[in-house]
């Protein structure tokens, strides 16, 4: 009998996150998830993503997957530390001119919108409202393309 290694926590949780919100159907009719975008984002930057980006999706996969169900809440502190530390790497970004209106910047916006959903821990309207001004200036460039809805 050959027995496979076990994937780390994180790599289980980043394959239920993907799995769940990004996976595209087979068939070209069926729905999209939600997240798509995130893997042209990531493939996008290359080697490199940055960590605001990489925090707030480390915190979403975690907390999906703690989530599910029996896991016995094993996962949430690790969620929650990863919640904490893309809270504070998209704040800097926020207040870096350079990166304020970045297209990494804005994913992990909708990731920490996404993780605070499951949480109860959010603002709708101030969200929101923040949410569509990076999008404005995003929309400006090409958004669109990113998230793969060029034609």
């Amino acid at each position: 009998m050959v027995v496979l290694p076990r994937p780390s926590v994180k790599e289980e949780a980043d394959c239920f996150f993907l799995a769940n919100f990004v996976m595209t159907p087979a068939q070209e009719k069926g729905t999209r998830g939600f997240a798509d975008w995130i893997v042209p984002m990531i493939k996008q930057n290359g080697a490199h993503v940055d960590n605001h980006l990489q925090y707030a999706f480390n915190a979403c996969s975690m907390a999906l997957l703690n989530n599910k169900g029996g896991s016995n809440n094993r996962l949430n502190e690790k969620a929650l530390f990863e919640y904490t530390r893309a809270l504070s790497a998209t704040n800097a970004a926020l207040r870096d001119p350079k990166t304020q209106m970045t297209d990494s910047t804005l994913g992990a916006v909708l990731l920490l919108g996404t993780y605070e959903v499951g949480h109860e821990t959010w603002d709708l309207t101030k969200y929101a409202s923040d949410t569509c001004r990076l999008l404005e200036h995003n929309c400006k460039k090409d958004w669109h393309v990113i998230m793969g809805l060029a034609h």
